[in-house]
């Protein structure tokens, strides 16, 4: 099996880090953008800090940090090797579908607006909710469109006209739950 991996010096990778954001960077490396950013901070390599590419995208001033030759030259020469290069081909198929079909996940769920239907209406609420869920279907929706239910043995609520069957609904399983008897 072939293994890509490339070397280079603190100061190549000093620039190439300076030139691009580390996510693209890293892809064009082949690791994560989380793995090269190790590899800079062991080898010593300042990197942009968070918003950089932003700021500079959106005219702002950005200051680069400015490269500092270092004594260890232990530290001056960087193998970096791709990591999927590294698994057997069979797997890098199964990476690369699983990557297709979240790509295809997201392009969908932005393709397809987020709607929530309205709820079925709970027909017999729980006995201490009748009050508060006559209230609220009966009560006029202010300006804001706020319903009220804060009459004696009502729960003492303020909601959108909107979301009345819901709260009725949450309130019911509440109530059900909380005067269960227990064993």
């Amino acid at each position: 099996m072939q293994r890509n991996s490339r070397t280079l010096s603190r100061r190549e990778l000093y620039d190439l880090v300076w030139s691009k954001p580390i996510m693209k960077l890293a892809t064009e490396f082949g690791i994560s953008d989380r793995g090269l950013g190790k590899i800079c901070r062991r080898h010593q390599v300042p990197v942009p800090p968070r918003g950089y590419w932003a700021k500079l995208q959106a005219g702002k001033m950005v200051e680069q940090v400015p490269f500092e030759d270092i004594e260890d030259p232990q530290l001056d020469q960087i193998v970096i090797t791709a990591s999927e290069n590294a698994l057997p081909e069979e797997t890098r198929a199964i990476l690369k579908r699983a990557k297709e079909q979240r790509e295809e996940t997201k392009r969908a769920a932005k393709e397809t607006p987020f709607a929530i239907g309205p709820p079925n209406r709970l027909q017999i609420p729980h006995k201490l909710l009748v009050p508060t869920a006559n209230a609220l279907r009966t009560s006029k929706p202010d300006e804001w469109g706020a319903c009220f239910a804060t009459y004696p043995e009502q729960c003492g609520l303020e909601i959108h006209k909107d979301r009345i069957e819901r709260v009725i609904m949450f309130l019911d399983r509440l109530f059900h739950a909380a005067t269960q008897k227990h064993v």
